[in-house]
């Protein structure tokens, strides 16, 4: 019997936030597996009712498909390396849709927690580096610390929940970011809207339309922080009738107009 594993890396960033600094109610919607390290002074995350710290020597585990809070105190600084990636066993399916994740880890205390944040310093240059051989062994270093920490934390207790494959299909149409119709994609799945509803939630954690929204949330925060489009073209692509309807849902979801979320990204403040 072969075993299928697929690891796909999504984004590997380095964040910086100052002592005067300080924030709360910062909500993120992760899609993907995410590992916190922070390197250097102190934060938090709310999850699921509990607060849990971000501090050198433990490692937070965001699930994937769940809204997360960060918040941090105006005093100490906060500096981490985030690991965003993706696992897939046998026929492509996400590893993550049948686990479920702690949210904190701490890898064999402080001693191995600086050496894991001197690999992902080394990770983060390498990958800057124009030749192949250096990309290449980032990578391979990145595979080795993912698969360490999925045989700690991410093995299944019992057996492990199948995944429905009808929601699998309906999260990959949702992905695409077409305009949403809870009836047709209902009937696609010869389901009622309430029962296609129900099973999404039970796969996602999510109904599909507030999963469509984080997509598109995530996909207007990933144009805004990586490319140079316009706001009228960043808008167009995710069917918004203008830049301006498209500006006042943005900044009732983040709190911030576009604008302002690209300079704050590019200033090295983003999660």
């Amino acid at each position: 019997m072969k075993l299928a594993l697929g690891f796909e890396l999504i984004a590997l960033v380095h964040s910086r936030h100052g002592p005067g600094e300080a924030f709360a109610g910062f909500a993120q919607f992760n899609r993907n597996l995410h590992l916190v390290h922070t390197v250097g002074g102190r934060g938090w995350l709310r999850l699921g009712g509990e607060r849990f710290e971000a501090v050198p020597g433990a490692v937070l585990v965001v699930p994937p498909f769940t809204t997360a809070t960060w918040e941090k105190e105006a005093g100490p600084g906060w500096e981490m390396i985030n690991l965003h990636y993706r696992l897939t066993g046998a026929n492509g399916v996400p590893m993550e849709t049948s686990h479920r994740l702690p949210v904190t880890l701490r890898p064999g205390g402080p001693g191995k927690s600086g050496r894991i944040a001197s690999l992902l310093r080394r990770s983060l240059a390498e990958l800057e580096e124009p030749t192949l051989a250096h990309r290449l062994r980032a990578g391979r270093r990145l595979f080795s610390l993912v698969a360490d920490y999925w045989g700690a934390f991410a093995l299944p207790s019992g057996s492990p929940r199948q995944p429905d494959e009808a929601m699998l299909r309906l999260a990959r149409k949702l992905d695409r970011l077409d305009p949403f119709d809870a009836e047709t994609l209902a009937a696609s799945l010869s389901l009622s809207v309430s029962q296609m509803n129900r099973r999404f939630r039970r796969s996602r954690g999510a109904a599909p339309r507030e999963y469509w929204m984080n997509q598109r949330l995530a996909a207007a925060k990933e144009a805004l922080r990586e490319g140079d489009e316009t706001m009228a073209t960043i808008a167009g692509g995710l069917g918004f009738c203008d830049e301006f309807f498209f500006s006042r849902w943005f900044r009732r979801r983040v709190g911030l107009p576009p604008g302002a979320f690209r300079k704050q990204c590019r200033s090295g403040k983003r999660f």
